[in-house]
């Protein structure tokens, strides 16, 4: 390790707080331009006319993301013409540091030692001057560096640019599958402009003639269940293992998040017989974050039991897919009922509501096609988003290995010349 030594940030970078100027919306409403106006986690607006013209670091003073450091930048690059307030310090790397070198020494570097409290965490100048990173004496080294991390980071945007493509194609199919729906050869019908006559208004809106327009209660198989008495979760004492217990916050579009789960014995699982989660059931988020979000068990987690803030519908499956529903439920056409059942006062979606929500049901071998043509598309996204997860795993230990010399990286690579 006699080729690193420990450095304070003040011996690897100008600090250009003084250069800073905050401008308020109002007063950039009133000066319109498109320059960048940056802040401390990235874009706060535009404004005209610039600050700085060069590639600068920025890393938060307050209002960042300190605590979650690990999965979320502290610090990020900019360049061109920008205009920074004073949320954000501004770096400028000395001569013998590398520019991304530095950068990725900070982007996740945990500083919550030197962060002061308050009502809002901040990292005042005085003690960024003071945080420390370790550096390779020879800039060659940390150019190599660097290069390696910048490979990992074209490939996390290359994934990143892929998922927004296939949400947005999910999005428009979306539309086209609940308007238009499949014909038996599966293709889509025309469109209600070109082919009137295919098509019917509903209090919903326009859809083809042949589906049906049902109340969500008459596809239950089963009353929906609710659980008032155990609607408090104060009452029961969670663990660290035993029947999976699932929070209405838990319930994403399509998945359950299981990253934040809690237990229950097996006990207190058997006298919350009526609040049971089974294989087929659709949870419905009535409450909370998730609110009017919907998932499909699929039963990987086995039995669980959840509180009263997630609903459980079980549909006759002769009359419509399960998947179909769900599907349905995250769509913008449910979405609009739903803004027009919730509480305000509360935000929250009442059991009677949910009964009333209206549905567009093909006949069963559509909606088969229609699950099958949305499958194949969802595959492809969560085979993206699984991807990502894997090259961000992947960063995060080349920067460990890579930032602290436990990896040794060699200096005759040529392509490092221009990092």
């Amino acid at each position: 390790m006699s080729e690193w030594s420990t450095k304070k940030i003040e011996e690897c970078a100008e600090i250009l707080d003084h250069l800073r100027i905050p401008v308020n919306e109002e007063e950039r409403s009133a000066n319109p331009g498109t320059t960048p106006y940056f802040g401390a986690n990235g874009i706060q607006g535009y404004i005209n006319g610039w600050l700085f013209d060069e590639p600068l670091i920025l890393m938060a003073e307050d209002g960042g993301y300190f605590e979650d450091f690990a999965t979320r930048p502290i610090a990020y690059r900019i360049s061109g013409k920008s205009w920074v307030n004073n949320h954000a310090h501004i770096l400028r790397p000395k001569p013998n540091i590398c520019f991304n070198y530095l950068f990725y020494s900070l982007e996740h570097k945990n500083i919550t030692p030197f962060i002061k409290g308050g009502t809002r965490a901040k990292l005042n100048q005085k003690e960024l001057r003071e945080v420390e990173i370790l550096v390779p004496t020879c800039k060659e080294r940390q150019k190599n560096i660097s290069l390696i991390l910048q490979t990992v980071d074209k490939a996390i945007e290359q994934t990143e640019a892929l998922i927004e493509k296939y949400s947005l194609v999910k999005a428009g199919m979306m539309h086209d599958l609940f308007t238009r729906g499949l014909t038996p050869d599966g293709k889509l019908r025309p469109p209600r402009e070109e082919a009137p006559d295919l098509y019917t208004e509903t209090p919903s809106g326009w859809f083809p003639k042949e589906w049906d327009h049902k109340k969500l209660k008459s596809l239950y198989k089963n009353p929906i269940r609710d659980f008032g008495s155990f609607s408090s979760t104060n009452l029961i004492t969670f663990l660290k293992d035993g029947v999976p217990f699932i929070k209405s916050e838990m319930i994403k579009e399509e998945e359950v998040d299981w990253s934040s789960v809690s237990y229950i014995s097996e006990k207190v699982h058997a006298m919350l017989s009526k609040s049971h989660v089974q294989k087929g059931q659709i949870l419905f988020s009535k409450i909370g974050s998730a609110l009017g979000k919907a998932v499909l068990y699929d039963g990987a987690a086995g039995v669980c039991n959840s509180n009263a803030a997630v609903a459980k519908i079980e549909v006759d499956q002769s009359v419509i897919e399960p998947q179909f529903l769900e599907v349905f439920l995250n769509s913008k056409f449910a979405r609009k009922q739903f803004e027009l059942m919730i509480v305000s006062l509360l935000p929250r979606i009442n059991l009677g509501d949910i009964d009333k929500l209206l549905i567009q049901v093909p006949s069963p071998d559509e909606q088969k096609m229609i699950c099958k043509r949305y499958n194949a598309l969802k595959t492809k996204l969560l085979l993206e988003k699984d991807n990502l997860k894997k090259l961000q795993l992947q960063k995060s230990g080349l920067m460990h290995d890579l930032l602290t010399g436990q990896v040794h990286v060699k200096l005759n690579d040529p392509e490092a010349a221009d990092v």
